[in-house]
């Protein structure tokens, strides 16, 4: 099947002279994903993200493309995907990556709540992620519960590199398009520059709390217009101090929630002190 300018594909179409689509895995305001093998040898398996067309022939989405693959390619991590391969000289540019199989824990938070012990193992690798990333000045930039996927229900990896940067991220009020609204910290609405660190911490502590009580702590609320959505969910991001799961579990779990989820960036628990602590919380489980 010849290649044409779309970002959507069904199985069997070809994705450049190497892959062949197998099913479809997600798709984004930047294009979609694909789990495809190889036309010559199908148990060699990956997952290629197509950039949207209409992208495409924007120059600074290209360089956004360009920047995922560099900014993966720099990381080797168990909790990360690697990115294998990128080709730009062709419409539309693709991204070539691991295959990650598994549930997105978005998935596993909508049946309920996690037992408190799966939350802290699975905690414990997000956070060891975004540590490692962190001493290399990556940051991601768009942690949420869609882009952690959980494979075999115990690990988990961090996916979605679209809006990774080494860059600290200036904001403005009613002029920002970064991340993911109800996942970023609540200090995004305002217009001084953010600390990306800060940003990635937040959010790693609300997908942990999101996975110990099995809800969103910030739904979206079904407002008209886009403004009026973001701006009640940043209202109720500015008037929680803390995020806390409250007295059902350990007191070491919710001050480390509350910790990395402080409403002041420079209040936030440093996430590698985050890690090593939900590290202790295994430890002690083991012992028990």
């Amino acid at each position: 099947m010849s290649p044409r300018c779309s970002a959507m594909r069904e199985p069997g179409d070809r994705i450049g002279e190497v892959w062949e689509v197998v099913r479809p895995l997600g798709s984004g305001g930047m294009g979609s994903v694909y789990a495809a093998q190889n036309v010559g040898a199908p148990s060699i398996q990956a997952a290629v993200k197509l950039l949207a067309c209409e992208h495409a022939v924007r120059p600074e989405a290209r360089q956004r493309f360009l920047q995922e693959a560099e900014v993966l390619s720099g990381l080797d991590h168990p909790h990360i995907v690697r990115v294998r391969n990128v080709v730009l000289d062709t419409e539309p540019p693709w991204l070539e990556m691991e295959l990650v199989e598994g549930l997105a824990l978005s998935s596993l938070i909508a049946i309920g709540p996690l037992p408190e012990p799966r939350v802290v193992h699975l905690g414990r690798q997000l956070l060891e992620a975004l540590a490692y990333m962190h001493r290399r000045r990556v940051h991601h930039r768009d942690v949420k519960p869609d882009n952690v996927i959980v494979q075999d229900l115990d690990h988990l990896m961090l996916v979605d590199f679209g809006l990774a940067s080494r860059d600290t991220i200036h904001a403005a009020s009613g002029a920002v398009h970064y991340g993911t609204v109800a996942y970023a910290p609540p200090e995004w609405i305002r217009p001084e520059p953010l600390d990306p660190v800060a940003w990635d911490t937040y959010a790693a502590g609300q997908v942990i709390y999101e996975m110990l009580v099995g809800q969103a702590a910030f739904p979206t609320p079904d407002l008209p217009e886009l403004r009026l959505r973001v701006l009640a969910v940043m209202a109720a991001k500015a008037e929680a101090p803390v995020l806390d799961p409250g007295p059902d579990f350990s007191l070491e779990v919710r001050a480390i929630v509350r910790g990395l989820t402080a409403r002041w960036a420079t209040q936030r628990m440093a996430v590698w002190d985050a890690f090593k602590r939900f590290d202790a919380l295994l430890a002690s489980y083991g012992s028990r």
